[in-house]
């Protein structure tokens, strides 16, 4: 993390608190000049990120006027970015499962937390890489919740299915160990068994 935003942080942290800030006192607790304080303040929380902060010209002081949103940067770092980007890039390997917006939405909420170069970069690098092949098989919302709910509270759950050697559609009560994604199929893990999803 760097000197500025570990400086941003500490800023973020005193105004969450409700400490009204002195440009001149912050400064010489933080070891800079005024001037970087109110860049800080004005320029990069109020403007480019969209915090609530003002400035109290009467009284001379910086403070929060209402509820502040997270700090970008502060959950998502630069370093991370890259992992971000796999991530978000393989979600198309899950289209057609009851995640995939979920996925698509919380990584896009990520995102938006990178500092605004690093989301640049974020954004020419995407073009890169790609996972290619068909998607996964499509599972239904009403079965693939049934599933998670099962691995979650390991309960048995009652399953049709069709045999793979007779074609006969059959009902099994079956205890889910496991949920994998195998040569573009979903398998159900069953006491170490693999059963066709």
């Amino acid at each position: 993390m760097n000197t500025q935003m570990r400086r941003i942080l500490t800023l973020d942290r005193w105004l969450r608190a409700g400490r009204h800030l002195v440009a001149k006192d912050a400064a010489a607790e933080l070891g800079v000049d005024e001037r970087t304080i109110r860049r800080d303040l004005k320029q990069v929380m109020a403007r480019e990120w969209k915090l609530p902060v003002q400035y109290d010209r009467s009284q001379r002081v910086w403070f929060y006027s209402g509820e502040a949103a997270a700090l970008p940067g502060t959950i998502v770092s630069n370093t991370d970015r890259l992992a971000l980007l796999l991530s978000l890039r393989s979600v198309e390997q899950y289209r057609g499962t009851h995640l995939y917006d979920q996925l698509k939405a919380l990584y896009q909420r990520l995102l938006e937390l990178l500092m605004p170069e690093a989301k640049t970069d974020y954004e020419t690098l995407a073009k890169k890489i790609h996972f290619e092949g068909p998607p996964l098989a499509p599972i239904s919302d009403q079965v693939w919740q049934t599933i998670l709910n099962s691995l979650e509270s390991a309960e048995t759950v009652c399953m049709t299915y069709k045999s793979g050697h007779s074609g006969e559609i059959m009902k099994r009560n079956v205890d889910p160990y496991g949920l994998v994604a195998r040569h573009r199929e979903w398998f159900l893990v069953l006491c170490h068994t693999l059963i066709f999803g």
